[in-house]
């Protein structure tokens, strides 16, 4: 999927585990994000992308940031 494609102009497809890091291009590691969070985050993990979050003080970020990781542990041992 292209970025934004078929999401708006105001949103793209981030890469959970970023391509640059061993990602693929699965669906599972696909998620909606605001161009705004997806260019912040670029290649970094997400409990990285949330340690950055914390140290800036940027809390409504890191809020959402928690509540996903939070529901993707949940499915993940679900499974």
């Amino acid at each position: 999927m292209t970025k934004g494609s078929t999401l708006g102009e105001n949103w793209t497809t981030d890469h959970i585990i970023p391509l640059s890091k061993g990602g693929t291009e699965e669906r599972y590691n696909r998620v909606k994000a605001c161009k705004a969070c997806n260019s912040m985050k670029g290649n970094l993990l997400l409990e990285e992308w949330l340690a950055q979050l914390e140290r800036r003080g940027d809390d409504w970020r890191a809020q959402h940031v928690r509540r996903f990781i939070a529901a993707r542990q949940e499915r993940v041992a679900a499974e």
